[in-house]
């Protein structure tokens, strides 16, 4: 998935307990993760920090079960670019890697 600067994600889920984490690691190891929510709706705007002109990786996952649920799959890397890239549509992502729980994540573009 891609974004840009000024991009919100959103992590929706129905049931279940289910938290949303950065992990500036890249994968799955909980050391330095940042925590970004734990009841659903969780949004997150990207910042001019998180984004390069060629694109930069950000790893969002579920840790509950001290990163069990990101380790069976629940996560979602997205490339963050700066500048340069059209505006978009809503997206929903709909089919995500992970378990049955697995967030359905949508972004918007900021409009101003």
């Amino acid at each position: 998935m891609t974004a840009n600067v000024g991009d919100t994600i959103c992590f929706v889920w129905q049931h279940d307990v289910n938290n949303v984490y950065i992990h500036p690691s890249l994968n799955c190891h909980l050391d330095g993760a940042i925590c970004v929510g734990a009841n659903s709706p969780v949004t997150y705007t990207f910042t001019e920090a998180d984004g390069t002109r060629d694109g930069k990786d950000m790893f969002f996952s579920c840790d509950i079960g001290h990163g069990s649920n990101c380790r069976a799959g629940q996560n979602l890397i997205v490339t963050v670019h700066s500048d340069g890239a059209d505006a978009f549509d809503p997206v929903c992502v709909t089919k995500l890697t992970g378990s049955e729980r697995a967030a359905v994540a949508a972004y918007t573009r900021r409009r101003n």
